[in-house]
Protein backbone atom coordinates (compact mmCIF):
# COMPACT_ATOMS: atom_id res chain seq x y z
CA UNK A 1 0.00 0.00 0.00
CA UNK A 2 2.85 2.39 0.80
CA UNK A 3 4.29 1.86 -2.71
CA UNK A 4 0.97 2.97 -4.31
CA UNK A 5 0.91 6.12 -2.17
CA UNK A 6 4.53 6.93 -3.06
CA UNK A 7 3.83 6.41 -6.77
CA UNK A 8 0.68 8.54 -6.55
CA UNK A 9 2.55 11.30 -4.71
CA UNK A 10 5.38 11.24 -7.26
CA UNK A 11 2.87 11.44 -10.12
CA UNK A 12 1.13 14.38 -8.46
CA UNK A 13 4.42 16.24 -7.89
CA UNK A 14 5.50 15.67 -11.52
CA UNK A 15 2.14 16.89 -12.82
CA UNK A 16 2.27 19.99 -10.62
CA UNK A 17 5.83 20.73 -11.74
CA UNK A 18 4.89 20.30 -15.40
CA UNK A 19 1.89 22.62 -14.99
CA UNK A 20 3.98 25.31 -13.30
CA UNK A 21 6.48 25.14 -16.15
CA UNK A 22 3.69 25.51 -18.73
CA UNK A 23 2.22 28.51 -16.93
CA UNK A 24 5.60 30.21 -17.23
CA UNK A 25 5.68 29.65 -21.00
CA UNK A 26 4.67 32.61 -23.09
CA UNK A 27 4.30 30.90 -26.46
CA UNK A 28 7.55 32.15 -27.96
CA UNK A 29 6.34 31.29 -31.44
CA UNK A 30 3.92 34.23 -31.27
CA UNK A 31 4.57 37.93 -31.63
CA UNK A 32 4.32 40.19 -28.61
CA UNK A 33 5.10 43.61 -29.96
CA UNK A 34 2.81 45.67 -27.73
CA UNK A 35 0.44 45.37 -24.84
CA UNK A 36 -3.27 46.17 -24.88
CA UNK A 37 -4.99 45.01 -21.68
CA UNK A 38 -8.46 45.92 -22.98
CA UNK A 39 -8.32 43.66 -26.01
CA UNK A 40 -10.00 40.26 -26.14
CA UNK A 41 -7.94 37.17 -25.43
CA UNK A 42 -8.15 36.50 -21.69
CA UNK A 43 -5.32 38.74 -20.63
CA UNK A 44 -2.88 37.72 -23.36
CA UNK A 45 -0.48 40.37 -24.57
CA UNK A 46 -1.68 41.68 -27.86
CA UNK A 47 -0.44 43.48 -30.89
CA UNK A 48 -2.50 45.32 -33.44
CA UNK A 49 -3.30 44.03 -36.89
CA UNK A 50 -1.25 45.51 -39.72
CA UNK A 51 -2.50 48.74 -41.28
CA UNK A 52 -4.10 48.02 -44.62
CA UNK A 53 -5.01 44.40 -43.78
CA UNK A 54 -8.69 45.06 -44.46
CA UNK A 55 -9.22 45.90 -48.12
CA UNK A 56 -11.80 48.23 -49.69
CA UNK A 57 -12.14 46.03 -52.78
CA UNK A 58 -11.93 42.30 -53.33
CA UNK A 59 -8.71 40.97 -54.84
CA UNK A 60 -9.24 39.54 -58.34
CA UNK A 61 -9.26 35.92 -59.46
CA UNK A 62 -9.69 33.89 -56.29
CA UNK A 63 -8.84 30.18 -56.59
CA UNK A 64 -10.70 27.35 -54.86
CA UNK A 65 -9.12 25.94 -51.70
CA UNK A 66 -9.23 22.41 -53.13
CA UNK A 67 -7.25 23.57 -56.16
CA UNK A 68 -4.76 25.50 -54.01
CA UNK A 69 -4.16 22.41 -51.86
CA UNK A 70 -3.31 20.43 -54.99
CA UNK A 71 -1.09 23.04 -56.66
CA UNK A 72 0.15 25.80 -54.36
CA UNK A 73 3.62 25.58 -52.87
CA UNK A 74 5.09 27.17 -49.78
CA UNK A 75 5.78 30.85 -50.49
CA UNK A 76 3.26 31.14 -53.37
CA UNK A 77 1.03 34.20 -53.41
CA UNK A 78 -2.62 33.09 -53.47
CA UNK A 79 -6.12 34.54 -53.40
CA UNK A 80 -9.13 32.56 -52.18
CA UNK A 81 -12.83 33.29 -51.58
CA UNK A 82 -13.93 31.60 -48.37
CA UNK A 83 -16.50 31.51 -45.57
CA UNK A 84 -15.41 31.75 -41.95
CA UNK A 85 -16.23 28.24 -40.75
CA UNK A 86 -15.46 24.57 -41.03
CA UNK A 87 -15.35 23.86 -37.27
CA UNK A 88 -17.42 24.78 -34.22
CA UNK A 89 -14.59 26.94 -32.85
CA UNK A 90 -13.15 28.70 -35.89
CA UNK A 91 -11.16 31.37 -34.04
CA UNK A 92 -8.15 30.93 -31.78
CA UNK A 93 -8.64 33.25 -28.79
CA UNK A 94 -5.85 35.78 -28.44
CA UNK A 95 -4.30 34.84 -31.80
CA UNK A 96 -4.89 36.09 -35.34
CA UNK A 97 -5.91 32.66 -36.63
CA UNK A 98 -9.18 31.40 -38.10
CA UNK A 99 -10.51 28.40 -40.00
CA UNK A 100 -12.20 28.97 -43.32
CA UNK A 101 -14.07 26.85 -45.85
CA UNK A 102 -14.23 27.32 -49.59
CA UNK A 103 -17.35 29.06 -50.91
CA UNK A 104 -17.59 26.33 -53.57
CA UNK A 105 -18.63 23.87 -50.86
CA UNK A 106 -22.36 23.84 -50.26
CA UNK A 107 -23.37 24.26 -46.63
CA UNK A 108 -25.97 21.53 -46.12
CA UNK A 109 -26.68 22.89 -42.63
CA UNK A 110 -28.48 25.84 -44.26
CA UNK A 111 -31.08 23.74 -46.12
CA UNK A 112 -34.71 24.51 -45.27
CA UNK A 113 -35.89 22.53 -42.27
CA UNK A 114 -32.41 21.97 -40.86
CA UNK A 115 -32.23 23.21 -37.29
CA UNK A 116 -28.44 23.24 -36.89
CA UNK A 117 -27.43 25.65 -34.10
CA UNK A 118 -23.86 26.04 -35.46
CA UNK A 119 -24.20 26.02 -39.25
CA UNK A 120 -20.72 27.52 -39.70
CA UNK A 121 -19.20 24.17 -38.67
CA UNK A 122 -20.57 22.44 -41.79
CA UNK A 123 -21.45 19.45 -39.59
CA UNK A 124 -23.74 18.05 -42.30
CA UNK A 125 -20.76 17.54 -44.63
CA UNK A 126 -18.54 14.49 -44.70
CA UNK A 127 -15.12 14.66 -43.07
CA UNK A 128 -13.54 14.09 -46.50
CA UNK A 129 -15.37 17.06 -48.05
CA UNK A 130 -14.40 19.28 -45.13
CA UNK A 131 -10.76 18.24 -45.41
CA UNK A 132 -10.64 19.09 -49.13
CA UNK A 133 -12.25 22.52 -48.75
CA UNK A 134 -10.96 23.79 -45.38
CA UNK A 135 -7.94 26.05 -44.81
CA UNK A 136 -6.39 28.10 -42.03
CA UNK A 137 -5.79 31.84 -42.28
CA UNK A 138 -3.23 33.53 -40.05
CA UNK A 139 -2.00 37.09 -39.74
CA UNK A 140 1.70 37.25 -38.96
CA UNK A 141 4.23 39.97 -38.21
CA UNK A 142 7.37 40.79 -40.21
CA UNK A 143 9.22 37.91 -38.52
CA UNK A 144 6.49 35.41 -39.48
CA UNK A 145 5.13 35.09 -35.94
CA UNK A 146 1.38 34.92 -35.37
CA UNK A 147 0.05 38.25 -34.11
CA UNK A 148 -1.48 38.04 -30.64
CA UNK A 149 -4.90 39.55 -31.20
CA UNK A 150 -8.35 38.05 -31.78
CA UNK A 151 -9.53 38.01 -35.39
CA UNK A 152 -13.16 37.50 -34.35
CA UNK A 153 -14.81 40.91 -34.56
CA UNK A 154 -11.87 42.59 -36.30
CA UNK A 155 -13.08 44.20 -39.52
CA UNK A 156 -16.51 42.69 -38.84
CA UNK A 157 -15.15 39.14 -39.18
CA UNK A 158 -17.33 36.49 -37.58
CA UNK A 159 -18.68 33.03 -38.31
CA UNK A 160 -20.39 32.70 -41.73
CA UNK A 161 -18.85 35.88 -43.17
CA UNK A 162 -17.64 35.58 -46.75
CA UNK A 163 -14.10 36.85 -47.27
CA UNK A 164 -11.63 37.18 -50.09
CA UNK A 165 -8.18 36.51 -48.64
CA UNK A 166 -4.94 37.36 -50.38
CA UNK A 167 -1.73 36.03 -48.88
CA UNK A 168 1.23 33.69 -49.00
CA UNK A 169 1.18 29.92 -48.50
CA UNK A 170 2.81 29.35 -45.10
CA UNK A 171 5.68 27.06 -44.27
CA UNK A 172 4.47 23.55 -43.45
CA UNK A 173 1.40 23.69 -45.71
CA UNK A 174 0.66 20.54 -47.69
CA UNK A 175 -2.15 18.88 -49.63
CA UNK A 176 -4.08 18.18 -46.41
CA UNK A 177 -3.47 21.40 -44.48
CA UNK A 178 -3.34 24.69 -46.31
CA UNK A 179 -2.24 27.64 -44.17
CA UNK A 180 -2.25 31.12 -45.70
CA UNK A 181 -0.54 34.08 -44.07
CA UNK A 182 -3.00 36.83 -44.95
CA UNK A 183 -1.72 40.08 -46.41
CA UNK A 184 -5.17 41.41 -47.32
CA UNK A 185 -8.73 40.53 -46.32
CA UNK A 186 -11.86 41.79 -48.01
CA UNK A 187 -15.10 41.24 -46.02
CA UNK A 188 -17.95 40.68 -48.51
CA UNK A 189 -21.04 40.50 -46.35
Amino acid sequence: MQRKETTLLATFVCAALAMSMMIGCDGSDDADTSSNPGAPGAGASTASLPAGLFLAAAPAEPVAVKQLKAQAQEGDEVTMRVVVGGEVSVFVPGRAIMKVIDTEMENLCLKPGDSCKTPWDYCCATAEDLQQHRATVKVVDAQGKTIRVDLKGAGEIKEMKTLVVKGVVAQGSDTKNLVVNAQGIYVEN
